[in-house]
């Protein structure tokens, strides 16, 4: 698929803009005929930079939100993956083979389910923005709490309102974080 996103802006990290996404599925495959393929979807998104040291790589990554024309969250399946409002971007620039993430994901997909075990799906895209060609892109579903994605309960904000053993989502991100122990 070919993800077409007009912002006419930087984007910056943290901080989403607006923008204007629209999907097309079904082309030719060489690009060339973009301008009569039909159009999927479109519709309002934030973008912003997503990663840490990648941040600045000549390839960026995004993260995106879809959203209705009020603003809010609009949930929609992107290239076949289950709907949801919230996606990464991710430009694979340190990997010239473009295939070492997508084949990491794929074996834990399948040990992942085999152990009755979620792990985030992806799609390979290429990606225009602002007209211009970005290249080659793997869409991959964001980790979030919702039925279509890691499925668990929200723990109770405290031991009086409810259960507080688990629901949770931790993220350890390159050992930046202090330590803690559960």
């Amino acid at each position: 698929g070919v993800l077409m996103i007009a912002v006419g802006q930087a984007i910056p990290q943290d901080d989403k803009v607006p923008g204007t996404l629209s999907v097309i599925r079904d082309h030719d495959g060489t690009l060339g005929d973009l301008g009569d393929a039909p159009i999927l979807w479109t519709g309002p998104i934030g973008i912003e930079r997503h990663g840490s040291s990648s941040s600045d790589f000549e390839k960026a990554s995004y993260r995106i939100e879809l959203r209705d024309e009020a603003g809010e969250d609009l949930r929609y399946g992107l290239l076949d993956l289950p709907a949801e409002s919230d996606w990464v971007l991710y430009g694979p620039y340190s990997d010239k083979t473009l295939i070492r993430n997508a084949l990491s994901y794929g074996i834990g997909r399948l040990i992942s389910e085999n152990a009755g075990q979620w792990q985030p799906r992806h799609a390979f895209c290429e990606l225009f923005l602002d007209d211009r060609y970005a290249g080659a892109y793997l869409l991959l579903e964001r980790i979030k709490r919702s039925e279509n994605r890691l499925d668990i309960p929200a723990p109770a904000a405290t031991a009086a309102d409810g259960d507080l053993s688990g629901g949770y989502i931790i993220k350890v991100d390159q050992h930046r974080n202090e330590g803690w122990t559960t």
